[in-house]
């Protein structure tokens, strides 16, 4: 247990007068358990980077009634200003119990405040009733000893609205702020629109946007739509607060917060509504019928919010697919299939609020025999005028114009309803891919969404009569098509999918709102980069590049990836010899050795796949070379081998042996006398003797008989001369 010092103590005196003004009055301990300071606390490194993640405080119970009880720790700095607060909960059996306590060690790093902190401890039984506490002092700790926080807000540094269309309608209330980010990641920011009315807080709006953050300080803008607003009919000014997260992938951790205080706006001041047309990579069949799958991907509005005062609910799902704009009225309330039920859409192509000739249309769908009706402004009848009916495809612009209605089930209701389905042209409403229209399901002569049973109808973006003025349309954007980036690798290709050149590498982004933002790559599981213009990459082995792109409207790619490999040198063989037997054995470090071939004296060549055994005859010329599973192909090498000395395997024992042995034992028979003075006594001339001698000794070797024959036998000694 850490015991203080007299210093601590008084420190802790002081301490416990400044507060005063928060410390609840206990009254008198409960006897179920009491509090037995001091505190112990500890830091924790869990991921051993040199800082705290975690300050853990031992508090101490004394349990005299098994029961659940609460633990709490308050901390505070010097000053007596909170830093952070934990709650530890549970079952306690009667005994000691020594209760530790985590504190995040991000809000101390974030409070930014040197220790001693002041510990304020709490026992609760439950329901949470305080049964006692006490204040205790930390160790010294300074605040940099605990894990910094990876990102943290700088300032709200601009408010705006928008009018995208200058109709004096605000499609979104924007929020500017900085990220100050000094650890690259991805990250969430959750953005709370609050309006106080009195001591009461509205939540009129809640939006969320995920970011990937590179170091440093980063700007960020996050909107709310101005249909929300004038949905809540709630003048400003409002409170925006920004949380940020990160971990978006996983389980989100809180970072930090920031409050910011609008201006004075009127909720009239917003557009009433608006809806995206997301890109679609397949169009829906137009029959009326809700088919699986043919709409997951189209943005939908619920008409039945209420906030809307439409009689009853419906769904509209809208998309594109860069020539067409393709809507579904999902009517989930209206349950009868009466012939006078019917849906109208309306279009603002310049999405000024105002009617101009010949410009702005409607497209009316009933079920009686199919009916359809275009209709058209007309500045001469200054007023709708019908265009063709039923639609006509063949008419200029008008190619594809389509539309049915339905009784059946859909995804947002089992039971069977009305649905419409239709496809519309962009170049008959004058829209693009990026482009604002003003839009509403509503008619001149119709409501948006009718139902005969009934007899009213339901409309977006709110509820409106027959006719509704341009200045209640919505708006509707026309999807971009979603931003995609495309990876080239030039490179010289082996076999078996490796490279056997540097690899210049090249990405391309296309689409997206606006344009390309940035596009980023990482290689295998280094650090995202930023793409500026193609790289050679040269380091043999296998990868793994990623890589993705973000719009100029904020909208990230989901990560791609592509594997690739490189192998950029020749094996290396090594030949060997072994009583005429040639061995080849080869290296490579990266792909493998695929086959290794050999010829003999320019004959052919050969895959070598075991020794090689050469004549001893004549010299050999052996040339080789190795191939590695990249295709790399190593330079022929030559081997000089020579052929063996005559005679073959006898070595001296052949015939050579057998010449030089007679030279020497004449020379041995004729020498070896006269060197030791050995002369007959004979008459005969030694010249005769040593002619004797010779054929001798030629008759004992030419003998073919090979019969072993003694020494030949000694001659009589010559007479001895008269007188001795």
């Amino acid at each position: 247990m850490r015991s203080h010092s007299v210093l601590a103590s008084v420190m802790a005196l002081s301490m416990l007068l400044s507060l005063l003004c928060f410390v609840p009055s206990t009254g008198s301990a409960q006897p179920g358990a009491a509090l037995l300071p001091p505190s112990n606390d500890y830091g924790e490194d869990t991921d051993t980077d040199g800082f705290f993640e975690i300050l853990v405080v031992e508090v101490t119970v004394e349990v005299y009634e098994a029961a659940d009880y609460m633990v709490s720790v308050w901390l505070n700095d010097s000053e007596g200003v909170p830093i952070h607060s934990v709650g530890v909960g549970g079952f306690l059996s009667v005994g000691t119990h020594v209760v530790p306590v985590p504190l995040e060690g991000i809000k101390i790093w974030a409070h930014g405040i040197d220790g001693p902190y002041v510990v304020w401890a709490q026992l609760q039984s439950y329901p949470l009733t305080l049964i006692d506490e006490f204040l205790d002092l930390t160790d010294a700790y300074t605040y940099d000893q605990f894990e910094p926080l990876p990102a943290m807000f700088g300032a709200v540094t601009a408010e705006w609205a928008v009018d995208f269309d200058s109709n004096l309608r605000f499609e979104f209330l924007a929020t500017d702020f900085t990220v100050d980010v000094s650890e690259t990641n991805d990250y969430r920011v959750v953005c709370l629109l609050i309006k106080y009315v009195g001591s009461e807080s509205v939540q009129l709006a809640e939006v969320e946007e995920s970011a990937y953050l590179m170091t440093g300080t980063q700007s960020l803008s996050i909107s709310v739509r101005g249909s929300i607003i004038n949905a809540a009919e709630l003048d400003g000014p409002y409170h925006v607060l920004l949380m940020l997260y990160d971990a978006p992938g996983g389980i989100p951790r809180f970072l930090d917060d920031i409050w910011h205080e609008t201006g004075s706006y009127s909720y009239t001041e917003f557009e009433a509504g608006s809806l995206g047309s997301p890109l679609s990579a397949a169009a829906p069949v137009i029959d009326g019928v809700y088919d699986g799958g043919e709409w997951e991907d189209a943005v939908f509005s619920d008409l039945g919010r209420p906030d809307m005062e439409n009689p009853f609910g419906a769904v509209i799902l809208v998309k594109n697919s860069l020539t067409h704009l393709y809507v579904c009225i999902d009517a989930l309330g209206d349950l009868t299939e009466d012939l006078g039920d019917y849906a109208a859409i309306a279009f603002d192509s310049g999405n000024d609020n105002n009617a101009t000739d010949a410009s702005e249309d409607q497209f009316i769908i009933g079920p009686a025999v199919g009916q359809t009706i275009h209709f058209v402004y007309s500045d001469a009848a200054l007023d709708w005028v019908v265009h063709c009916a039923p639609f006509d495809g063949t008419i200029p612009d008008h190619e594809g114009v389509a539309a049915a209605a339905g009784f059946g089930t859909s995804d947002g209701l089992g039971a069977e309803h009305r649905i419409y389905e239709l496809a519309i042209p962009l170049d008959l409403i004058g829209a693009v891919p990026g482009s604002v229209v003003g839009f509403a399901t509503n008619g001149n002569q119709f409501y948006g969404i009718y139902d005969g049973s009934i007899n009213n109808g339901t409309s977006w973006p709110y509820f409106m009569e027959k006719n509704a003025s341009m200045v209640d349309y919505g708006d509707l954007t026309i999807g971009w098509p979603p931003i995609s980036t495309s990876v080239s690798l030039l490179g010289t290709m082996g076999i078996g999918g490796w490279y056997v050149s540097e690899v210049n590498i090249s990405l391309t982004a296309s689409g997206g709102q606006l344009g390309t933002a940035t596009i980023g790559y990482r290689l295998d599981a280094g650090l995202w980069n930023t793409y500026y213009s193609p790289f050679e990459f040269v380091l043999e082995g296998s990868h793994t590049l990623s890589y993705r792109s973000c719009d100029l409207g904020g909208n990230w790619e989901a990560t791609k990836s592509l594997e690739f490999k490189l192998d950029l040198t020749a094996p290396a063989t090594n030949a060997s010899m072994s009583d005429r037997n040639l061995t080849l054995t080869a290296t490579e470090g990266m792909s493998g050795v695929q086959s290794i071939w050999y010829r003999v004296d320019g004959g052919p060549w050969q895959n070598y796949t075991g020794p090689v055994e050469l004549s001893g005859d004549t010299n050999h010329t052996v040339q080789y070379y190795s191939v590695d599973n990249a295709g790399n192909t190593e330079e022929t090498k030559t081997l000089e081998v020579e052929k063996e000395e005559e005679g073959g395997t006898a070595g001296f024992f052949g015939l050579s042996f057998w010449l030089v042995l007679l030279i020497i034992a004449l020379l041995i028979l004729i020498g070896v006398p006269k060197l030791f003075g050995m002369r007959r006594k004979a008459k005969e001339s030694d010249a005769k003797a040593a002619n004797k001698d010779i054929g001798t000794a030629m008759a004992q070797f030419m003998d073919d008989s090979g019969a072993k024959k003694g020494p030949p036998p000694k001659e009589e000694p010559p007479p001895q001369k008269p007188g001795g």
